[in-house]
Parts: structure tokens; sequence; C-alpha cells
């Protein structure tokens, strides 16, 4: 057992010093970057999928990022076209173009009976592209905002506690 022990550390030695000898450098390893990854800053997160949608596809809207950028947040927040609207002062209907241009698709989109700012083809086109896409961009935007409110949620509890904390041991006698 000795033996093979000692074999395998002269093998993994050999193995780093090939390795060394090919890449010129000591680090093993190299941050791995996925879809929708910048560092934990939602607002980087965001702009960096849309400039990749942007170049990807035609957009038929031409709003600046950050209107994209919070118009995918209020998305995911539950808001109506009209809604987010109001917030980005823009027409429900260039909120809802927006939308499609980034795969938000909703349901209602699919539905000829339903009342929606947007044309069915559009929805039934963004869908399309969407599932082209095996909805990775969609579900970057949701991971996003998801990883933002409850990196937020943690950070407010953990406050909260903190204060708990600090305060439960804490004699309060006040005389009036």
């Amino acid at each position: 057992m000795g033996g093979r022990i000692v074999s395998m550390a002269n093998k993994t030695d050999d193995l780093r010093e090939l390795f060394q000898s090919v890449t010129g450098t000591d680090a093993v390893t190299d941050h791995q970057q996925t879809v929708g990854e910048s560092g934990g800053d939602t607002a980087a997160q965001l702009a960096t999928l849309i400039d990749r949608m942007r170049e990807q596809y035609a957009f038929e809207t031409n709003l600046s990022t950050g209107t994209y950028e919070e118009i995918v947040r209020l998305y995911h927040d539950g808001l109506t076209d009209q809604q987010i609207g109001t917030a980005t002062s823009q027409p429900a209907d260039t909120v809802a173009s927006a939308r499609l241009d980034l795969h938000l698709v909703r349901e209602a989109d699919l539905n000829p009976a339903a009342e929606t700012a947007v044309d069915v083809d559009a929805a039934v086109d963004a869908q399309q592209r969407s599932q082209r896409a095996s909805r990775r961009f969609r579900t970057a935007f949701a991971s996003a905002v998801t990883d933002t409110d409850l990196s937020k949620q943690l950070t407010a509890d953990a406050h909260e506690d903190a204060l708990e904390d600090v305060t439960d041991d804490a004699e309060v006698g006040v005389d009036l």
C-alpha cells in the first residue's frame, strides 16, 4: 500500500511539472463564469445579458440598457405592462415589445382571447426564439433577480438576528 501512495505522489508531481511547462503558470484553476454571473452585481449581470441578446437578436424596441434592466426586475416582481410602463415612463405597448425582445413571454401573451398589448404572433415568435436559446436568457434573468432578492433577505435577517443577539442581554431598567 505504501508503494502505491508514493507512486501516486510521483504521478501527481509529474503532472504538475508537465502542466507548469505547458502553461507557464502555477495556477491550476481559473474562475469560470456562467451566463448571468458578474461578481454578484445584479445590474452588471442584467446589462451583460441584455448586451448579449442585442448582439444575437434584432430588438424591436430601442431602449436604454437601464430601462431594459428595470423592465426585467419589474416583470419578475409580477407587475403588468401598464405598471411597468408607469414606473419606466414608457407606453405599455413599448414595454410589451421590450419584454418580447427579452424573451419574457407571459401565458396571456399567447392567448388570442386575452386583452394584452401584445400581438399573439409576436409573442409566439418570441417564445420560439426563447425555446431555441434553451430559455437560457429567461432563466439567467430570473436567477439574477432572484439571487439579489435572496441576498437582500438574508442580509436583512442577519442584521436583525445580530441586533436581537446584542439586545437580548441588555438590561433595560428605566425609572420614570
